[in-house]
């Protein structure tokens, strides 16, 4: 009875870990940066995908304008205060694991896939 409610605080406490992973990277993680502007049809046969070919004569400044925010904003992941809370949802799990071993003795977090079999 009691290896089994170690087994249920354990695999609870990876459950909750993996929970509060995704709760953690919904709320903190962000990209900033990138820019909303889109080139007419024309400026973009213009431009033809490469700087170096382009024909920027031709190209509309207000083209000219968002490739030159495009080269400039380019986009940037965030994390904030996301690896603080990780580190406590490792946390967590390694409680659940304590707890577990302390009820148990089975180091093994996968009993079932370390036992041998006799064929």
């Amino acid at each position: 009875m009691i290896a089994r409610l170690g087994s249920v605080i354990y695999w609870f406490s990876l459950l909750a870990t993996v929970a509060f992973s995704v709760a953690v990277y919904v709320t903190f993680v962000e990209d900033v940066g990138g820019t909303d502007c889109v080139l007419s049809e024309l400026d973009q046969r213009l431009y033809g995908g490469d700087i170096v070919g382009a024909d920027l004569e031709n190209i509309s400044s207000t083209g000219i304008e968002c490739l030159h925010e495009r080269k400039s904003n380019i986009p940037q992941t965030v994390y904030g205060d996301a690896p603080l809370y990780w580190l406590f949802c490792i946390l967590i799990s390694l409680v659940g694991y304590s707890i577990r071993y302390t009820l148990t003795g089975i180091r093994s977090p996968l009993p079932w896939a370390s036992k041998s079999s006799n064929l």
